[in-house]
């Protein structure tokens, strides 16, 4: 049974990891594939790492095509992490839009680089801190080479 992820990650995608996780039971080996063009909710996809590196079974993650922003970040939670000859992998800071006032901008920056010192600590440790100097206010992208010398894929 294989779950994927397609798109950005939105508010949905936690619950239908919860569903798949249920179906498959606390210690079977989950298979989750990413493949989006858009990272997506950063708050979401944080939860959705953090439910797969809570679940007991192993944990595969796969990429076709293209994994970027908050929804690579989640596909690091994988116990083996594998990709496509033509996968690509983009790595960046936290990104908003926002609209407001002052008062109401300033709740969602300190909100917002909260979530961008996670991310950051997610990709230092999950690529055993060799490359959280590739999270700077510039896009890093990874190709399965790169990818596998950076840590990112595992196989």
């Amino acid at each position: 049974m294989e779950s994927m992820l397609i798109g950005r990650i939105e508010k949905d995608a936690p619950a239908r990891l919860n569903v798949y996780l249920n179906e498959i039971g606390p210690h079977g080996d989950a298979h989750v594939t990413f493949n989006t063009n858009e990272g997506g909710i950063i708050a979401d996809g944080i939860t959705v790492y953090d439910m797969l590196r809570a679940h007991k079974g192993t944990v595969t993650t796969h990429v076709n095509e293209s994994c970027v922003g908050v929804a690579a970040i989640a596909y690091l939670a994988g116990d083996v992490r594998t990709c496509g000859a033509e996968a690509t992998f983009m790595f960046c800071r936290a990104r908003i839009s926002l609209f407001g006032t002052v008062k109401e901008i300033r709740a969602v920056t300190d909100e917002v680089d909260r979530l961008d010192n996670t991310m950051r600590d997610i990709f230092k440790h999950r690529t055993n801190g060799h490359n959280a100097a590739l999270l700077t206010d510039n896009d890093a992208w990874f190709q399965p080479l790169d990818a596998l010398s950076a840590g990112i894929i595992t196989q």
